[in-house]
């Protein structure tokens, strides 16, 4: 195999093994609609430390972004 596809190939094979985790089914079928979740605090860019509750009631989108 040419090393020039290497690369290719295995983003396109991480792509698609995280594809699939994301859309099993396994990480969303421990909860469902109206369940409470674990509170937990994080500090936001700023350093102030917020809560999950100080949002309870409204609709929230977590991004966990990573650079490895």
């Amino acid at each position: 195999m040419n090393n020039d596809h290497k690369p290719k190939l295995l983003k396109a094979f991480f792509l698609i093994s995280i594809l699939l985790l994301l859309f099993s089914g396994t990480a969303l079928s421990q909860y469902s609609v109206g369940d409470t979740v674990a509170n937990f605090t994080l500090n936001d860019i700023y350093g102030n430390l917020i809560s999950l509750y100080d949002y309870q009631g409204e609709v929230i989108l977590l991004n966990f972004f990573a650079t490895w």
